[in-house]
């Protein structure tokens, strides 16, 4: 309730400086004047308007809730939960199947490489060459290609 723009409206300040003046209501009054009762009409219809407005905003809160639904809510999150495990075991089992693929690949290919060094006395890990001494060696036996087969071709051409 603003104070101060009900005063100004009902210019309280000057009206109360004249009848104070004039002595009204007197001391002994015991009933309230119409100024008094203007002002008890008007902080009574700032009540009732308050009020009014208090009521609006519960039912447009209850209404809101109501729209919320809760326990739809909880509803909906408990299956997708449910979905979501049920997704996540399939996943754990197409994992697995796919893992016991590969490991038998890698226990095959361990066994090969096992024999393979039986075979050959091999004692040492493989090297795989790779880098600028790879590179070198590749561009020199191309080089080597190269020049064999212009002697050649030089060679054979001298020949007929």
């Amino acid at each position: 309730m603003d104070v101060a723009k009900i005063d100004r409206e009902m210019d309280l300040g000057d009206r109360g400086k004249q009848r104070g003046e004039a002595n009204q209501p007197p001391k002994a009054a015991k009933n309230f004047d119409d100024v008094e009762h203007a002002v008890i009409e008007r902080v009574e219809d700032e009540k009732k308007a308050a009020h009014h407005t208090l009521e609006d905003s519960l039912q447009l809160l209850s209404g809101r809730l109501a729209g919320l639904d809760f326990e739809e809510q909880f509803g909906l999150i408990r299956q997708a939960n449910a979905a979501s495990v049920s997704d996540f075991k399939a996943s754990i089992a197409v994992g697995l199947d796919e893992l016991h693929g590969l490991r038998k690949s890698l226990n095959d290919a361990e066994k090969e490489h096992a024999w393979f060094k039986q075979k050959h006395g091999l004692v040492r890990a493989v090297r795989i060459q790779h880098g600028a001494a790879y590179v070198f060696r590749i561009s020199l036996l191309i080089f080597l290609f190269l020049i064999e087969t212009a002697m050649n071709g030089n060679f054979l051409a001298k020949g007929e």
